[in-house]
């Protein structure tokens, strides 16, 4: 790359810093998968009904953060029983205090208590990888399961691995070992796959059912990683439809992942990535963003910027239990007033 294009993406980068602010509190900007500019929603209703699409997803993935091997059963069994023991208002006051460790309530979605296998888990505790899996049921038809979502746990400041994982482009394979995108590349994939195709036959899933991977910070790079590398297979060809990343790393495992399945598992992706304004690894996206625009890739990028917090730094504005909570709340989940719609009703 020459000098001059460089110079030229970082008066871009330092100009979009000085201009963050400049986006409208409350409002969200949301870039078109075949546009090259964001459109402004300023309307009281368009914000809401944004934030109604995007929310149970965020609290999916600030969940994650709460779950664990080799405890997961347990916990996934009391996430399922727990929309039973209080209103919801009452579960969302006490998820969304400073420090809580309470699960963000997450109303429709039930998870998989007995995926994966304890192999698996105990794989992908080495790498120091978690993610869960859960199906939605509608409120109309609760016996039918519409949409699946995979969710990854993003970073955790005190676990090596997952530092590793984050810059795994400048650190070779022998220091860092199999790391987070390894194991979901070549393991998580190969096992969702199976176990879709199993739930298939057994009538516990339609061939229909909506597939999206969802996660937040390095949980998003991981979603991409599994929708890039999700098998070719048979008798029905198990896709991930749709990704949900919340400020994600720009980190996908793009280029190592074998190609085939790769270029034909973008086809028809569509891939949301939902950040805050201000958040940090947006000023580490932008600069790959004008090198490689998302308007110009095979799969569907669409981008939507909230304003939901206006604190200098990006830390804060990064953080993935106020997202979710901030989110509810302008969705009106917190007052008990819940969507419980799905991508799969699009």
């Amino acid at each position: 790359m020459s000098l001059s294009k460089l110079f030229l993406i970082l008066v871009v980068v330092l100009q979009t810093g000085c201009s963050v602010w400049f986006q409208k509190e409350g409002t969200v900007l949301v870039r078109e998968p075949s546009e090259s500019t964001y459109k402004a929603y300023t309307d009281a209703e368009e914000v809401r009904a944004l934030s109604k699409k995007y929310w149970p997803y965020t609290a999916l993935a600030a969940n994650a953060y709460q779950l664990s091997w080799p405890d997961y059963k347990q916990e996934l069994q009391f996430a399922n029983e727990r929309t039973r023991q209080s209103t919801l208002a009452e579960q969302f006051a006490q998820a969304c205090k400073p420090g809580s460790k309470e699960l963000v309530p997450t109303p429709g979605w039930y998870a998989w208590t007995k995926f994966p296998t304890e192999v698996l888990a105990k794989r992908a505790e080495a790498a120091k990888l978690f993610f869960s899996v859960w199906e939605f049921r509608s409120q109309d038809n609760p016996e039918k399961v519409s949409e699946i979502a995979i969710v990854f746990r993003g970073t955790e400041a005190d676990q090596t691995q997952d530092w590793f994982s984050n810059a795994r482009w400048f650190i070779p394979t022998w220091l860092r070992g199999e790391d987070q995108y390894d194991v979901t590349r070549d393991w998580v994939s190969r096992a969702i796959e199976a176990e879709v195709q199993d739930r298939i036959r057994e009538g516990t899933l339609l061939p229909t059912v909506k597939i999206v991977a969802v996660g937040h910070s390095l949980g998003g790079g991981l979603a991409q990683q599994l929708a890039y590398a999700m098998p070719k297979s048979v008798p029905h060809q198990i896709k991930i439809s749709r990704v949900i990343a919340f400020n994600s790393s720009p980190v996908t495992g793009w280029m190592s992942t074998a190609n085939p399945p790769r270029d034909e598992n973008t086809k028809g992706l569509a891939i949301d990535r939902i950040f805050e304004h201000g958040e940090a690894l947006a000023y580490i996206r932008l600069p790959i963003n004008m090198v490689i625009p998302p308007h110009r890739r095979e799969s569907a990028v669409r981008d939507v910027r909230f304003d939901l917090e206006r604190t200098i730094g990006g830390v804060k504005n990064h953080g993935s239990l106020f997202f979710a909570c901030r989110l509810a709340e302008v969705a009106g989940a917190t007052k008990g007033v819940v969507n419980t719609e799905s991508f799969a009703s699009e």
